[in-house]
């Protein structure tokens, strides 16, 4: 009787290489939020509606251009996000310990 162990499975739907339902959701909510928060600068800031659509747009283009890259994971299943969250995560539970130095040490 042999044993049979599948490999290349993934539990998450992928649209592209790399690239989830997870994934595509932080890609929303990015743009989402973007263009909401740089139409709103851009409208009180210009007085125009069409210069402030064009100017959310464009920045939210950008970001979600950027996003994009920093949410999609590469060959090892991470991402530059999740390298972003563990280095974070790293800092925080760094512990350093204090030392008194003593006399016969020297």
């Amino acid at each position: 009787m042999d044993l049979f162990i599948p490999t290349k499975i993934n539990k998450d739907e992928k649209f592209a290489k790399g690239f989830g339902k997870k994934e595509f959701k932080r890609l929303i909510v990015t743009i989402a939020v973007t263009l909401i928060s740089s139409f709103t600068i851009s409208i009180l800031a210009t007085r125009s509606l069409q210069l402030a659509a064009i100017i959310a747009v464009s920045i939210c283009v950008f970001v979600g251009g950027i996003s994009y890259f920093l949410f999609v994971r590469v060959a090892n299943n991470l991402s530059v996000y999740n390298y972003i969250q563990l280095t974070i995560k790293f800092i925080r539970e760094q512990q350093f310990y204090r030392y008194k130095k003593l006399k016969e040490w020297k």
